[in-house]
């Protein structure tokens, strides 16, 4: 969405913006309070939160894309993100084609 669009928003659309901007801040809080998770696990969980958006609620990086953004292995990501959703952290949706997409969860 181009800077001119959102301008032009109803202002609860901003407020909704507003509203998972501040959730997904305190998702990132909370993952980040969980001493039980490492430092790339953590890494990895703020990675894929910061690909989450409003219009959609979910992330969807690629696990080749967060391995680019992060310098680890995908082999490392994977293992991650299987920890991070054992936790109750993440919910993953699998896809056969495609990308799988991630649900920021407390």
């Amino acid at each position: 969405m181009n800077e001119s669009a959102k301008i032009n928003e109803p202002e609860y659309v901003k407020e909704a913006r507003g509203d998972f901007v501040k959730f997904r801040d305190k998702w990132m809080k909370h993952v980040l309070s969980k001493d039980w998770l490492s430092q790339t696990e953590r890494l990895i969980a703020i990675r894929i939160a910061l690909y989450a958006n409003f219009d959609d609620k979910f992330a969807r990086p690629s696990i080749a894309t967060i391995a680019i953004d992060s310098a680890l292995s995908k082999r490392t990501i994977i293992r991650a993100i299987n920890k991070l959703e054992a936790e109750g952290l993440l919910f993953i949706e699998r896809r056969k084609r495609g990308v799988n997409r991630y649900w920021l969860t407390i």
